[in-house]
């Protein structure tokens, strides 16, 4: 993978019952003690969910020193991504355009998942786009969401619907 980009540090999938199911790095011997992390962010999503009521109430970031993690929400699973500095509209529009690609993959396996890490396989892979650069990934007309070739690179991904600069379609 190597460098990130839009300071994207780490990059984890959890299901909502806090089981990790895929995580990323641009260096992969970066030790991470997955259990604290991901029981930290289910924890607040908990407290946020029962301290403001049900519905919205849902926790999409935290900032901590010069690090913020991103969280991006959908049923039954959710994203959160580890930027240094402040996240940047584009990165945020990312986050949400991969998350959608991965509830309309996903989606329906996080809803009656048995806990069987094979119903997420390539999601690991998926998560790798964060940390691709999207301005040399269009020059070679690859979608720098999902890695597709789109027929023209002025227009909206035909695979995601991706644009770039805006939310996918």
């Amino acid at each position: 993978m190597g460098e990130t980009v839009d300071g994207v540090k780490e990059v984890f999938l959890v299901h909502s019952s806090g089981c990790l199911l895929a995580y990323r790095v641009p260096n992969p011997a970066t030790e991470v003690d997955f259990d604290l992390v991901v029981g930290m962010l289910t924890a607040l999503q908990s407290f946020v969910h029962d301290a403001f009521g049900g519905g919205k109430s849902d926790l999409r970031g935290v900032e901590f020193g010069d690090k913020n993690v991103l969280l991006e929400l959908r049923d039954n699973f959710y994203m959160a991504a580890v930027s240094s500095g402040r996240p940047s509209n584009s990165l945020r529009n990312r986050l949400k355009g991969l998350m959608d690609k991965l509830a309309e993959r996903y989606g329906r396996q996080a809803k009656d998942w048995d806990g069987d890490m094979v119903h997420w396989e390539g999601a690991g892979d998926m998560l790798d786009s964060l940390f691709k650069s999207e301005t040399p990934e269009r020059g070679r007309g690859l979608c720098p969401l999902c890695g597709t070739v789109p027929a023209d690179p002025d227009k909206p991904c035909s695979v995601c619907g991706f644009i770039d600069g805006q939310n996918p379609t």
